[in-house]
């Protein structure tokens, strides 16, 4: 149980009564031969219909500065003394018997001497050790309320590396560069084009990356909005989390050239 040997231990003591000759179970039995006992008590204990043998002993049992003796017996339902055979014990006079002659656990004197046995070290996965990376170059434009020049755009480059450990981790690092949002310039049909943008990123790590492998992802927000002068206050929010990202604005932008890239990695091999 949990590394530990565990033991069984019974508490003895000396219990007040009259003898059993004395009661009237034994002035009704006392006297009964077995084969006698046996018709009798068969059809409320069925093993007894199955008596191969009796093996009969004398006990001394000393406790506490005292003692008796009497005599008790096994009362076999199989061959006797093979692993397969069944028995009732048949003692009056010390209890648990039957129990104690079961017990597979040690007993207290063993436990102390043997110490606790070290819990069976969980055996690690192992898995080939490989890295391997994606890039992704996206790009939106868009020439809305330009009349020449033009246009505004976002244009960044992404990459997503996938490895993995001979202790079958599995790892995703999601990066981001060259992060271009612009607005090409030229005359437009309203005013200003104001641009702004934001850049998230995302690592994950599966211990377990034989069963569930790493997902990682990266966003670049870029979003115009046409104002005078390029004086309204405009921005833009990204989060990137596993497979997710999202891209939030309270500015009612004009345009949104939103981009991202997801990658789920290959499980570990072992």
């Amino acid at each position: 149980m949990n590394g530990q040997l565990a033991y069984a231990q019974y508490d003895m003591d000396w219990r007040k009564g009259e003898s059993w000759l004395a009661t009237a179970e034994g002035q009704q039995h006392g006297k009964v031969t077995v084969g006698e006992m046996i018709r009798v008590a068969s059809p409320q204990q069925a093993a007894l219909a199955g008596a191969k043998s009796l093996t009969t002993y004398s006990v001394t049992a000393a406790l506490a500065g005292k003692k008796r003796s009497y005599q008790a017996a096994f009362l076999w339902t199989g061959e006797a003394r093979k692993e397969t055979s069944q028995f009732l014990a048949l003692d009056h006079i010390t209890q648990g018997v039957a129990e104690a002659a079961r017990e597979n656990l040690a007993t207290f004197e063993e436990y102390i001497k043997k110490p606790f046995a070290e819990p069976e070290p969980i055996p690690l996965a192992t898995c080939r050790t490989w890295s391997d990376t994606q890039y992704d170059s996206p790009h939106v434009e868009s020439y809305n309320e330009h009349i020449s020049g033009g246009p505004h755009y976002s244009d960044p480059d992404f990459q997503a590396v996938c490895s993995c450990t001979n202790t079958c981790q599995s790892r995703c690092d999601a990066t981001g560069s060259s992060l271009e949002c612009a607005d090409g310039g030229g005359l437009t049909t309203t005013a200003c084009h104001k641009m702004a943008s934001a850049y998230d990123a995302d690592t994950q790590i599966q211990g377990d990356g034989h069963v569930t492998a790493a997902t990682c992802s990266v966003g670049f927000g870029c979003i115009m909005k046409s104002c005078a002068f390029c004086s309204c206050g405009l921005t833009v929010s990204v989060q990137a989390s596993g497979a997710t990202v999202s891209f939030s604005s309270p500015d009612s932008p004009s345009w949104s050239g939103n981009l991202k890239m997801t990658r789920t990695c290959p499980k570990c091999t072992q």
